[in-house]
């Protein structure tokens, strides 16, 4: 996205957040979150220090208690009036590490950190490295996330040979990884070997990417990992028996909502905040309410289109 596109997207967001904001939506939400006793799940992939800063105080201000991954299932237990936050982050971008870092310690943050392994190993994201080639490739983006797994990964590697280009360091390092797992407020979680759309793989692909991926994972930060996070949202029956069987408690999606005792843990709801957004957006993203009207306008139209 070019920079001009960039403010426009801003400034669109920005709006659209004020009137969600107007009309109580994030008011209603909190109730929501009150009655329920449930736990509200925010992600992030690689946010702004300033605007990540902003809403973590905004929580504070707010008398939220941060829940750890491990304190998830007791908490939606406990039937009382506290507030209560769960923060994660997907893939393991090194602005995580340099930029994030200081905030969750200096507010003493309970995290979880969702790795893809290899991608740390390599130092940057294959998805990354292609929309950035994005210009001169005849598929699109959308087009590798379908793709069979094995197809994926040869022509991944097509484009960087031929590119000629060395990927940027995107990720943190093996080392930081391992400074991140020495501290006990944070925990861990696998998001496949190499960022693999899990419902694109075979049998022995799932190996690769979970099980293989697991190890590895903990073998880096020295402690048993049981919660896996589908890259892109992207799950089916056979993928979640298999993590039954692989003895995983946790799995999450990219659905919005609130964890509550009644919800299946294979298929927890995460909210996603996006990277570069106003501080009204990113808490309409937190809550959960930005595809309000969206949803809104896709009702109207289904209608519409029916009486038509």
């Amino acid at each position: 996205m070019s920079l001009i596109n960039r403010k426009i997207r801003f400034l669109l967001g920005f709006f659209q957040a004020v009137l969600l904001i107007l009309k109580g939506q994030i008011r209603k939400a909190e109730q929501d979150h009150r009655q329920s006793h449930g736990i509200l799940p925010v992600y992030f992939h690689n946010p702004d220090r300033k605007c990540f800063q902003k809403l973590i105080e905004w929580f504070i201000k707010k008398d939220y208690v941060f829940i750890a991954l491990d304190k998830i299932e007791e908490e939606v237990k406990i039937n009382d009036n506290r507030k209560k936050v769960w923060i994660s982050f997907d893939d393991g971008w090194k602005e995580n590490y340099t930029e994030l870092l200081p905030v969750l310690k200096q507010y003493s943050i309970p995290a979880t950190f969702f790795i893809s392994v290899d991608c740390i190993e390599k130092r940057y994201f294959w998805f990354s490295y292609v929309r950035k080639q994005a210009s001169s490739l005849t598929n699109a983006i959308n087009e590798f996330w379908g793709m069979p797994n094995n197809e994926r990964i040869i022509k991944v590697q097509q484009i960087i040979e031929n590119s000629g280009k060395r990927p940027d360091i995107e990720t943190f390092s093996i080392g930081q990884l391992k400074k991140l797992a020495s501290c006990s407020q944070f925990s861990f979680g696998n998001h496949s070997l190499t960022h693999a759309i899990l419902i694109n793989c075979n049998e022995f692909e799932l190996d690769h990417e979970i099980a293989d991926s697991n190890k590895i994972l903990e073998k880096y930060v020295g402690r048993k990992v049981d919660a896996l996070a589908y890259p892109d949202g992207k799950y089916n029956e056979s993928i979640i028996k298999y993590l039954k069987m692989h003895g995983f408690q946790y799995a999450f999606t990219t659905k919005p909502g609130l964890i509550i005792e009644a919800s299946d843990n294979m298929i927890l709801p995460r909210n996603s905040v996006p990277n570069y957004a106003s501080f009204y957006e990113n808490l309409c993203h937190a809550f959960g309410v930005w595809q309000l009207p969206i949803n809104e306008l896709k009702k109207l139209l289904n209608k519409n289109i029916k009486n038509y």
